[in-house]
């Protein structure tokens, strides 16, 4: 379905503001190292190196040759430059997406997709918790759109969340459809979040001190644990309270429809 070209990985992994930071946080040290013999950068100089090393270097290694296939049998992937690394990801085994998209990586029209795949813990969940490392946003979408079927992120109308919210991590918005139930939020890294319904395990609502002063309220709609955890930050408390139960029934119907007997919880 698609390869992940060597140059375009290494540059995305380049242009990320906290890796733009961080190297020019190693060049100014190493400058007044340079210019003023002051030991003392140093300190600053091997820290700095050694994180871009972890953030470039280390992924650069285990996700070149990234290769990403659709089979009966689930999601294949391949990936690895010393090491090669082969895995299936069966049907019905990812519970949730997220598709990442750094703000300079918007520019450039690139995407990163993380799942939280069910059964997986620990170490194996962090390795399989990438999908694709960077591709064209209408890649991932179409990834997407495989592993849950019948639904068109893009096509999902969302709410806006309320003007009265007050956070750093701003919700753009949240909505559903038939299939999925979907948010936005982050700046400036903006994150797209989806379970699909019958995916769902459970839908709360929850308020912090604040949002119990404005009247705002968060929905949670939980999967097994991973990287990506799907919840509609600062909505009204009506509207919070609507989507619970609408999200509810959407689920309970998701998972008759499916033959799943598991049971389902709103709470």
């Amino acid at each position: 379905m698609w390869r992940v070209p060597f140059g375009t990985l290494f540059g995305s992994l380049l242009v990320r503001l906290p890796v733009i930071g961080t190297a020019v946080l190693f060049l100014a040290s190493l400058v007044f190292l340079v210019a003023y013999a002051e030991g003392g950068m140093l300190a600053i100089a091997v820290p700095a190196l050694l994180g871009l090393v972890r953030a470039v270097i280390a992924p650069l290694v285990m996700y070149a040759n990234f290769t990403v296939a659709m089979s009966p049998d689930g999601v294949r992937l391949r990936y690895g430059l010393l090491e090669t690394r082969m895995q299936t990801l069966p049907p019905g085994r990812v519970q949730a997406i997220s598709i990442v998209e750094p703000a300079i990586w918007r520019g450039l029209g690139w995407a990163r997709v993380e799942v939280t795949v069910a059964g997986y813990a620990g170490e194996r969940q962090a390795l399989s918790s990438t999908l694709l490392p960077v591709a064209p946003r209408q890649v991932a979408m179409h990834l997407v759109s495989q592993v849950f079927p019948g639904t068109h992120i893009d096509a999902v109308p969302l709410v806006p969340a309320s003007s009265k919210a007050m956070t750093m991590d701003r919700a753009d918005g949240a909505g559903t459809d038939d299939v999925v139930f979907v948010t936005r939020h982050g700046w400036p890294c903006r994150r797209t979040d989806v379970i699909a319904h019958a995916r769902a395990q459970s839908v709360r609502l929850t308020t912090n001190p604040l949002q119990r002063l404005l009247g705002l309220a968060t929905v949670h709609v939980d999967a097994p644990p991973g990287p990506v955890q799907v919840a509609a930050a600062d909505r009204d408390l009506g509207e919070a309270r609507a989507i619970v139960e609408s999200t509810a029934r959407r689920a309970q119907v998701a998972r008759r429809s499916s033959g799943d007997p598991t049971h389902w919880a709103a709470r």
